[in-house]
């Protein structure tokens, strides 16, 4: 068991478990990452746009428009996470901001 307080830990978990492990790990460890920052109040923005990446790589294409609207709260420019809710938006058939943009 990894202390709850060692955000560090959760990423190295999440780095190690990116080399051979299934994506539905690797979702796990990133929201776990993302939790325990949240305790801390260090919310680590940018594990919002990693997570949303791993949802799109698993077709799971809502859960990626939620962590990349999370992600776009704080980074509205952010061309890259902008263009893939675009694709998400796409692939839902749902015509939305990014889309526009």
């Amino acid at each position: 068991a990894i202390n709850p307080t060692l955000t560090s830990a959760f990423e190295l978990q999440t780095k190690l478990a990116a080399v051979k492990t299934p994506k539905k790990q690797l979702i796990e460890a990133a929201e776990n990452v993302i939790k325990s920052t949240q305790k801390d109040g260090n919310t680590n923005i940018e594990k919002h746009y990693e997570l949303a990446v791993l949802y799109y790589q698993e077709r799971d294409y809502d859960a990626a428009t939620f962590a990349l609207d999370k992600y776009l709260e704080k980074k509205p420019m952010d061309m890259p996470a902008s263009f893939l809710k675009a694709a998400c938006e796409h692939k839902l058939k749902k015509d939305g901001p990014a889309t526009q943009l």
